[in-house]
């Protein structure tokens, strides 16, 4: 019996907008339950049943069908990889449908800590033999004329740009200059630029930088073309976030009702502004000293500009016994301030490794890492081994300690840095020392490599 028997009754007509909203609640039970096996089914069913639809039909279908594909393809175990791979990237669905090279390098990615080098070899051999068509214009290489297959697209582009290791700027190139390129479609032309971009990812050995291995799959969530069902997405992400904030008010015994109040009994919590910089923080004027008894304060002044022309200024300065001959008149200077006046240090952040519960990893932030004990990169290994043991404790915390770290601004600092280096085909050494000379913040490149070891604690 197939496991859709076990759910409500499928649509006889897969066409109708009752058939699409009745097929998408299905597609979210099935993701928010794990079933694997059922995802798979009803995205092979979706496909096969798809081809007749039209186009009105297929464009109500894609949410649900995004939805699939990307939950189905991040649970297949490792043990189907190298098969997936042969049969996906050879024969699918048309690639205007499905962003196939993306799901494939998302795959990637997820499967494993580190992709071995036979297995990017697999992928590339896989692409060689891609025989789907991307635009209509026949390809001339030297004096072939060939169809536009995606394996014959990456002939004619190792053709045009060699055999070594390229990057975006040559990819552009060939995007931009290649004639049958400059006449595809927009959307044809993003499903190349996905092809030529995993197949030179597949070209860079395994632990170098820029390697795909290296990267994290959240890493290309945000990628324009790459729709996951935002709306979806959204919404459980705000209800997590609300789940979360509510479990910690819980835990302090207090509800914060205010936002100054909320960072108050918060102090370990991460800054909103994951790109302020360095320096900002230190502008920031402490707060008020709280009124002293006995204390003589001056009255505001209307303007600043008069300020230096009184004669006394008697500010802060606290009543002497009458025995006490009273100090000579000072010429106006900066305020006398008690020691009781004197700002309150702040109170230190909560240990790095410190990951009592999923809500601690809030406290995962530069500031934090700077200041660990041990140094960062072995504060990072450490964190990394309690957030393994708060996973491995309590799976069910898997969500939301997923979306927690996303929102820290560590997390934010490591995609930005992954970002800078695929954009600009530099190493993380070279956009890490770009960051440094504009004051942005910045890990090293050891602590870069070891913030992606922490990351697939989350995404493993």
């Amino acid at each position: 019996m197939s496991l859709l028997d076990y759910y409500k009754p499928l649509p006889k007509d897969f066409g109708t907008r009752d058939a699409a909203d009745t097929l998408h609640e299905l597609a979210v039970e099935f993701v928010d339950k794990h079933e694997t096996a059922g995802s798979l089914e009803l995205l092979s069913l979706l496909e096969t049943q798809g081809r007749s639809l039209s186009a009105d039909a297929k464009q109500r279908l894609a949410k649900t069908r995004r939805l699939l594909q990307f939950a189905a393809l991040s649970a297949l175990p490792k043990a189907t990889f190298v098969e997936f791979i042969e049969t996906s990237a050879v024969q699918f669905i048309p690639n205007q449908e499905m962003d196939l090279f993306r799901e494939i390098r998302n795959r990637i990615i997820a499967v494993d800590g580190s992709i071995a080098d036979e297995e990017k070899e697999v992928v590339r051999k896989a692409l060689d033999r891609n025989v789907e068509r991307i635009g209509s214009q026949d390809l001339t290489i030297g004096s072939e004329i060939l169809p536009p297959t995606g394996a014959n697209w990456i002939k004619a582009y190792r053709a045009k740009a060699g055999t070594n290791d390229r990057g975006s700027i040559t990819r552009s190139q060939f995007l931009f200059d290649e004639p049958a390129a400059v006449a595809l479609t927009e959307s044809e032309r993003n499903v190349l630029a996905d092809l030529l971009y995993l197949y030179d990812l597949m070209g860079v050995p395994t632990g170098q930088p820029g390697a795909i291995d290296t990267l994290d799959p959240y890493l290309f969530l945000n990628e324009p073309g790459l729709e996951l069902d935002q709306t979806f997405e959204e919404l459980r992400e705000e209800e997590e976030q609300e789940r979360a904030e509510i479990t910690k008010r819980v835990s302090q015994g207090v509800a914060p009702t205010t936002s100054t109040e909320a960072v108050a009994q918060r102090p370990s919590a991460p800054p909103k502004r994951s790109l302020r910089l360095p320096t900002e923080e230190r502008k920031t004027p402490p707060a008020p000293a709280t009124p002293q008894k006995n204390v003589v304060r001056e009255k505001p002044q209307p303007n600043a500009s008069e300020q230096p022309k009184r004669k006394k200024l008697d500010v802060g300065r606290a009543p002497l016994p009458s025995a006490v001959k009273p100090a000579p008149e000072q010429p106006a200077a900066a305020p006398f301030v008690q020691p009781t006046q004197a700002p309150q240090k702040k109170a230190e952040p909560k240990m790095f490794t410190e990951l009592n519960q999923v809500s601690d990893i809030s406290a995962l932030s530069l500031h934090a890492l700077r200041n660990a004990k041990g140094g960062p990169v072995a504060a990072i290994k450490n964190a990394a081994q309690q957030a393994a043991g708060l996973i491995a404790a309590a799976p069910g915390d898997l969500a939301v300690a997923q979306k927690t770290w996303k929102q820290t601004e560590l997390y934010k600092v490591y995609i930005e840095m992954g970002n800078e280096s695929m954009s600009s085909s530099k190493n993380i050494a070279q956009v890490s020392e770009e960051r440094k000379q504009l004051k942005k913040p910045v890990l090293t490149p050891e602590e870069f490599e070891a913030v992606a070891e922490l990351s697939r604690v989350f995404t493993s």
